[in-house]
């Protein structure tokens, strides 16, 4: 019965903190009690991060993919999906480890777009204008706004999702991001300022 319950609380979880620095809180669904948030948790399905004001947290998926939520942001991790609810994060969802059916993807949703890789490292970020952006880093990603607009981000480029997506632009800035996901916090901690990133996306005019 020990070896049952044990082998069913694994099967549950989905991954574990690889890294976490300053004020990350964890809960295992919206109405839980938020806890701390320590290096080696392990975490299930729909549970939701919350970082503070300088603060980092990564995560490592089962099936190899790994997300780095930055300060100031919430996300949503599920094992085929994540929803970001504020702020930003980094994705490197690992291709041969995604379902091997083609037509199922992972997923990451915000309030203005779904996106859907197979294989691929991209940025997501809330704006402060109502809209939401995104850029690709390696890849190719499939952003749908709620219009039914859809448009493929490759290698280099990034849109705006408010009403629709826009037409994809490279982003020569998207390369200075710090993309890494494993080593200690001078080395994965992203170096860009977003509010530069997300003001110079603007000047793009992609209205």
């Amino acid at each position: 019965m020990t070896l049952l319950l044990i082998s069913n609380i694994q099967a549950q979880n989905i991954g574990k903190v690889l890294f976490s620095k300053g004020e990350v809180f964890f809960k295992k669904s919206k109405d839980s009690k938020a806890t701390s948030v320590k290096k080696g948790l392990s975490f299930s399905d729909k549970s939701i991060f919350k970082t503070g004001k300088g603060a980092l947290v990564v995560l490592a998926l089962n099936s190899g993919s790994k997300i780095k939520v930055n300060q100031n942001s919430q996300l949503i991790v599920s094992k085929e999906a994540s929803g970001l609810t504020k702020g930003s994060s980094f994705f490197e969802i690992l291709k041969s480890k995604v379902r091997k059916n083609k037509k199922i993807k992972y997923r990451v949703k915000t309030k203005h777009a779904s996106m859907g890789v197979r294989g691929t490292q991209f940025f997501v970020s809330l704006g402060n204008k109502n809209d939401s952006w995104m850029c690709v880093n390696e890849g190719l990603v499939e952003v749908k706004s709620k219009d039914n607009k859809t448009v493929l981000v490759k290698e280099g480029e990034g849109v705006k999702v408010a009403q629709t997506v826009s037409d994809p632009k490279p982003l020569p800035w998207t390369k200075r991001l710090n993309w890494e996901m494993v080593g200690n916090e001078k080395e994965i901690e992203n170096k860009v300022n977003i509010e530069d990133a997300y003001q110079d996306l603007l000047d793009q005019d992609y209205d």
